[in-house]
């Protein structure tokens, strides 16, 4: 097996920001339809912050777009077919194909099973050691504990220009939470830039350094409720990615703000997304 899936990684986002109502979440001089719609955007749209900054290194992307070491024996999760090759060899396209089993894994994050099923494709110029795009299909992550399972599932593309210095993402992507206090679909063109911590660099083959993220863009949020809304998204203050948390805190930001603006005629309302010391996101909704 080739030396970068000797590892093979999963993604393990900021759970709490979708799974459960304990993760902070209030709401200022709103009607209750506002708040509702916009904070269940908001909660997916933390989530999915996490996971372009665990995506943007083809390091952390290849094994499955992931923050956490798994077994080197990891029974052929997932399965490679490389494509297409450019000089020396190096894949320029290459499919990655999950299915469970045997791409289930036990106890993580406290969890009883993780589940990874579906595809992701990758390509890139031959010699590229930094830019690659990405294509998932029915990419989901099934989370089960106690009889209950929770899913997010994502399908799409990003794609990844990146050098020494810097790199940003480009995201169109469908992601769709199921078995969470907010359950429905965010569809969303967001842009992400990343820039490392003073003295740090990005290295090809290594995954990201600690930094910072700014986020901007738009989004659509359908809830299985009923809430519908479309959004646009700013950075207030940049989100510092810790590479140090990614492995074992809920979320991989030290510090951090975004906001999240509904888009209509009733003012400038919008949901507020805060991150403390690697700990879940905390949401809330403020109203003019």
């Amino acid at each position: 097996m080739n030396q970068k899936y000797s590892r093979t990684s999963v993604i393990l986002l900021s759970l709490c920001a979708v799974v459960t109502a304990g993760c902070g979440t209030s709401s200022t001089g709103s009607s209750n339809a506002e708040s509702t719609v916009s904070q269940e955007a908001a909660t997916a749209t933390a989530s999915e912050a996490a996971a372009i900054a665990t995506s943007m290194t083809e390091a952390q992307v290849s094994a499955s777009s992931g923050a956490m070491a798994m077994p080197a024996d990891n029974g052929g999760c997932p399965s490679i077919d490389v494509k297409s090759t450019g000089a020396g060899g190096k894949w320029t396209d290459e499919l990655l194909t999950f299915t469970a089993p045997p791409c289930q894994f036990s106890g993580p994050r406290g969890y009883d099973t993780l589940d990874i099923t579906g595809t992701l494709e990758l390509t890139r110029s031959a010699g590229d050691a930094y830019n690659f795009a990405s294509d998932a299909k029915s990419l989901e992550w099934a989370f089960t504990s106690g009889g209950t399972t929770y899913s997010e599932s994502r399908t799409g593309t990003r794609t990844i220009t990146a050098s020494a210095t810097g790199a940003s993402a480009a995201n169109n992507m469908a992601f769709i939470i199921a078995g969470a206090a907010h359950n429905g679909t965010l569809t969303h063109q967001l842009a992400a830039t990343f820039t490392p911590a003073s003295g740090l660099s990005l290295a090809a083959g290594e995954p990201l350094p600690s930094g910072n993220f700014t986020y901007a863009g738009n989004a659509q949020w359908a809830g299985s409720d009923g809430n519908a809304g479309s959004f646009s998204v700013t950075t207030v203050t940049p989100l510092a990615y810790d590479s140090t948390c990614k492995d074992t805190e809920p979320s991989v930001f030290d510090s951090g703000e975004i906001h999240v603006h509904l888009t209509s005629d009733s003012g400038n309302a919008y949901a507020k997304i805060t991150w403390s010391d690697c700990g879940a996101p905390s949401v809330s909704f403020v109203a003019d």
